[in-house]
């Protein structure tokens, strides 16, 4: 087993505890999409926040991944991301199913991948230079 393996494993495991405990506080939280949102946030990406290696080692790992597949045909590619972000937001807005036209929850669900997960942490982090403190204070938990 190569190293990249191993960190694979180790960091897949440290989200999953971490996909299944924002999923319980999602679902707990009632039926208010913003509040399931709000839910998904303050559980998944404030602890991506707060321990950033796994999802920086996965997101590392997906890109290199998709490097080494570039030149194959499309056919050929193997998906180098398992979806958790998708499954997690559509959970969160589920209960407007039915009550929105799918177009618009599919649009919803779009807009809404590109401020959570992996890469909005880093670009905040790293591009914005945005540390933990203040990203929490703008989101109302307050210091750590």
């Amino acid at each position: 087993m190569s190293a990249e393996d191993l960190w694979w494993e180790a960091s897949l495991a440290a989200i999953e505890r971490t996909m299944a405990e924002g999923e319980q506080r999602v679902e707990a939280s009632g039926r208010d999409p913003q509040v399931r949102l709000e839910a998904l946030i303050r559980s998944v990406e404030f602890q991506m926040l707060d321990d950033q290696v796994p999802d920086r080692r996965i997101t590392l790992i997906a890109q290199e991944q998709w490097f080494r597949q570039a030149d194959s045909p499309q056919s050929k590619r193997v998906p180098i991301r398992q979806g958790w972000r998708n499954a997690q937001i559509r959970h969160a807005i589920a209960p407007v199913e039915g009550e929105v036209p799918k177009k618009d929850l599919d649009r919803i669900a779009h807009a809404l991948a590109l401020i959570i997960g992996s890469e909005a942490m880093i670009s905040l982090t790293d591009a914005v230079g945005l540390d933990v403190i203040p990203r929490r204070l703008l989101t109302n938990r307050g210091p750590a």
